[in-house]
């Protein structure tokens, strides 16, 4: 670790400037672990900076150092990890020396000063960042506290007032509640509270938005914006999510396998992208509102492991415009674009000279891409493979010591549904509105309170209700139906060999089928989803989280099923391997004749993948149509609110004031309001009828239903209007 004195202002910064208006300098910072394998250069010599008042994003795939560069900043690096060279200038007021934080104690008290006081973090999984143990207040007031003299009572009004700030409704009450007893927008806007409470000169986002659905994303970044207009605090805010990128950001880096590749402004990293990197992310993200469903153009290979680099560029073996003899062996400087511009390609050095070699195709060591470019269309039926009537999933609510039933949760309240043979129909909404709850209703995963779910038998004659069999008469259609579930890592039993988590079913289907032919089977499934046989002996630890994706899709394609549950399939992974799973599912439902049921909260990936979307909320289905016609013309308000809420991977659209606000407070579900279960933030909500009536899902046009009363008589815009497009 670089030498710690007693006074870290000595230093001067020496590989960057660190003027009045930079608030955080990161200079060569090079953070490893020494494990028994050898070195992990995580961070491998990362340099940006933070300009006073502005947001710098960090981006890049998972596994590329985003997150220890900013654990590094705090020192919050966990053994074995350490910062081994590098300085980390920090200048929280114009008029003073810059203070080198790498070369303070981690465990001492100028760090834990700053920590909390000038620097505040969120972390990306707010149910996993708050303590159950203690109240939302309790762990608000103990952060106030810490670094402010205050009594118990002073510091409670002042938590109070911060729930307020970040846009809490009721923060009275909510200061009284556990973090379980609140959505995960709530705990998001709790973890920003205590944030800033002390009103940082700093806030690190890692991930904030990551696991929020679209409207609650919205929300988060409304108010991170809002309060850094209100204090003049400077972001560092790292994501993924290159719509959020466009959305937030003043300045991008872009940082790849513990490295910054190129950085610059977030108008010139999204027009006019210098590096081969930063191209292939901007091509892997599906538009929203263009109607486009060709192949995502995918990045090769996946993000070698930081113990595994490779010499010369690290990208060079992912990189379609490699050239062999210099990429693979000289790592490139970082050119100096000019206007802050900085990148780090060989193709960008001036004094090399052309070369005669054409550029090579990147080296797929992981991946396999199929040598189609678009696959054809399915062809969808016109019985459906599985029709859902008056479905309902009601929840027991309990009190008391004796278990009182005082009430139901109806999580799923007379849905009707119909799913064709070969299309792909997309289950969209906000978190809590029942899409999980449906899904596992259909996979009979949950035994539904009442309803029927008729499933058209494979062998003919009349559909079978799986709602009314027993487990037992379950058993042959468990293999007809199965489910992709969202979490690669919870989803796979870590002491589990692939061979053993993927011919699970097959041996519940073939007992007397001998191994070798099994291992076969799965043999040939791995290498379909692009993965090599001889992984089946390896377990699951072993492997990235979109590897654990495919493990999870061959797991569920085993048995040769009709309809594929996908619950959240691609929301936790990055942005390149999102396109790399969604082809593959494409691929997959051409050649095996799939029958899909994706539930998902991300707009842009359905209308890429779906022939058809249901939007649910509240237990009940709002809006049923063509993927065309509803993101062109949605006929139900709360889609509308939800097509405005996607972020666009572009930052001419920043501010174009399209985004509807939805409020913050869900109706509960155990006590509905009475009429449109949407008229509580409706911004179409007229007395007369919402308060009172409750509207029936019918056509307004052939094929369009839509549960509102004025769906006929609303002019709402589609996807391309909130894209920007009626203005500019």
């Amino acid at each position: 670790m670089t030498s710690q004195t007693n006074d870290a202002r000595v230093a001067a910064p020496t590989g960057l400037e660190v003027g009045e208006s930079v608030v955080l300098a990161i200079d060569d910072l090079r953070t490893h672990f020494r494990t028994e394998q050898g070195v992990v250069r995580a961070v491998d010599g990362v340099s940006l900076t933070v300009p006073r008042g502005k947001t710098v994003c960090v981006v890049g795939e998972s596994g590329c150092g985003k997150s220890v560069t900013a654990r590094s900043v705090l020192g919050l690096v966990d053994p074995p990890g350490r910062i081994e060279a590098g300085h980390i200038w920090w200048r929280p007021d114009p008029g003073t020396a810059p203070l080198d934080l790498a070369g303070l104690d981690p465990r001492g008290e100028p760090i834990r000063n700053i920590r909390g006081n000038q620097i505040g973090m969120v972390f990306q999984e707010p149910m996993a960042s708050l303590s159950p143990m203690y109240t939302i207040g309790n762990q608000l007031t103990q952060a106030i506290r810490l670094h402010v003299n205050l009594s118990a009572k002073e510091a409670r009004e002042r938590a109070i007032a911060q729930l307020v700030r970040v846009g809490i409704p009721q923060p009275e009450r909510r200061f009284d509640a556990y973090p379980f007893q609140l959505s995960g927008g709530m705990c998001q806007r709790a973890m920003i509270a205590i944030a800033l409470a002390c009103d940082p000169a700093l806030l690190i986002a890692d991930e904030p938005t990551t696991a929020l659905d679209v409207t609650t994303q919205a929300r988060i970044l409304d108010l991170i914006r809002e309060l850094q207009d209100e204090t003049g605090m400077a972001v560092m805010f790292i994501t993924h999510d290159l719509g959020v990128v466009a959305e937030m950001a003043d300045e991008v880096v872009v940082m790849y396998l513990g490295t910054v590749v190129e950085r610059g402004t977030v108008t010139d990293i999204f027009e006019r992208p210098r590096h081969p990197y930063t191209q292939a992310l901007l091509e892997s993200v599906p538009a929203i509102g263009r109607g486009d469903r060709a192949r995502l153009r995918t990045i090769a290979g996946m993000v070698p492991h930081p113990d595994d680099r490779p010499t010369g560029c690290p990208f060079h073996t992912r990189c379609r415009s490699a050239m062999p003899g210099l990429c693979d062996v000289t790592p490139p400087a970082a050119h100096d674009l000019g206007d802050g511009r900085v990148a780090a390609c060989h193709l960008l050095d001036p004094d090399l000279p052309p070369s005669p070699t054409p550029a090579v195709a990147p080296v797929a060591i992981e991946i396999t891409e199929p040598d189609h470019a678009v696959p054809p269309d399915p062809q969808i039926g016109d019985q459906p493979l599985l029709s859902v009537r008056q479905l309902r999933m009601h929840f027991p609510v309990t009190k008391g010591m004796f278990g009182r039933v005082a009430g139901h949760v109806r999580a799923v309240d007379d849905v009707d549904l119909d799913i064709h043979p070969g299309e792909t129909l997309g289950l969209v909404g906000e978190s809590g509105c029942g899409k999980t709850t449906l899904g596992r209703c259909i996979a009979r995963a949950l035994d539904p309170t009442g309803g029927q779910i008729h499933y058209q038998d494979p062998a003919g004659g009349r559909p079978v209700d799986l709602a009314r069999l027993t487990n037992t008469q379950l058993h042959p259609y468990r293999r007809e139906i199965r489910v992709i579930f969202q979490d690669p890592f919870g989803s796979l039993n870590p002491r589990k060999t692939l061979l053993q988590i993927i011919a699970e079913p097959l041996r519940n289907r073939w007992s007397g089928r001998a191994d070798s032919a099994i291992e076969d089977q799965v043999a040939e499934m791995l290498r379909r989803v692009g993965l090599r046989p001889e992984y089946m002996r390896r377990y699951p630890h072993a492997f990235s989280g979109g590897e654990r994706q495919r493990v999870n899709i061959a797991r569920a394609l085993i048995t040769n099923p009709r309809l594929v549950i996908a619950d959240e399939a691609v929301s936790a992974l990055d942005v390149s391997v999102r396109a790399q799973i969604l082809n593959l599912l494409r691929d997959l439902q051409d050649e095996y004749r799939l029958t899909y049921l994706f539930i998902s909260h991300d707009l842009s990936v359905v209308e890429h993948l779906c022939d058809r979307v249901a939007v649910m909320y509240l237990g009940k289905i709002v809006e049923q149509t063509d993927t065309g016609a509803l993101y062109a013309g949605p006929r139900h308000p709360y889609t509308e609110a939800l097509l405005s809420a996607v972020p666009r991977p572009d930052p001419r659209l920043r501010d174009t004031g399209a985004r509807i606000r939805l409020g913050d407070d869900l109706p509960d579900p155990a006590d509905p309001p009475p009429g449109c279960p949407f008229h509580t933030r409706c911004p179409h909500r007229r007395l007369t009828r919402c308060d009172t009536e409750a509207p029936r899902l019918q056509d307004v046009t052939a094929g369009h239903a839509a549960s509102c009363h004025y769906a006929g008589e609303l002019a709402l815009a589609g996807a391309a209007h909130t894209r920007g497009e009626h203005g500019a």
